[in-house]
């Protein structure tokens, strides 16, 4: 290389860096943007789940006369929490049998489900290479 090539190859370099750094100030700030948009989005979406799980732990008496947010703006309420609505769904209604049962029918379908898909991956992937490779050996050879 002369030292012509070199000093090119120096500035071509130069100007790549500046249009990197150039492109990176641009868009630092829609970079920001976008962060920030999505966390608003994932907080606003997670609002009602809030809702929802104070209400489970709030007095029937409370729940039907005021809205769940009321503990949030008055602390005072936070020793009217309980976990009656939970005994009471698990225990009187029979809903801790109908959960049993649940899991000991998803359990076993979903380690069934993972092994047949595990099998099955496995299976493409052998036939995969069993194309590609003869493939990939009639490219090689032929350059």
């Amino acid at each position: 290389m002369t030292s012509r090539d070199v000093e090119m190859v120096a500035r071509t370099q130069a100007r790549v860096q500046s249009r990197t750094d150039t492109w990176k100030i641009n868009h630092l700030g829609s970079w920001i943007m976008i962060r920030v948009s999505l966390l608003l989005i994932c907080l606003i979406w997670s609002v009602p789940t809030l809702g929802l799980l104070i209400s489970s732990i709030r007095p029937a008496s409370e729940i039907s006369t005021t809205g769940w947010w009321t503990v949030l703006l008055e602390p005072s309420r936070l020793t009217n929490l309980t976990l009656e609505n939970y005994r009471q769904v698990i225990f009187e209604s029979q809903m801790g049998r109908s959960f049993i049962n649940t899991v000991v029918v998803t359990l076993p379908q979903t380690v069934l489900a993972l092994a047949v898909a595990a099998f099955a991956a496995y299976a493409f992937w052998l036939v995969f290479i069993a194309l590609a490779l003869p493939a990939l050996a009639l490219l090689v050879k032929g350059l």
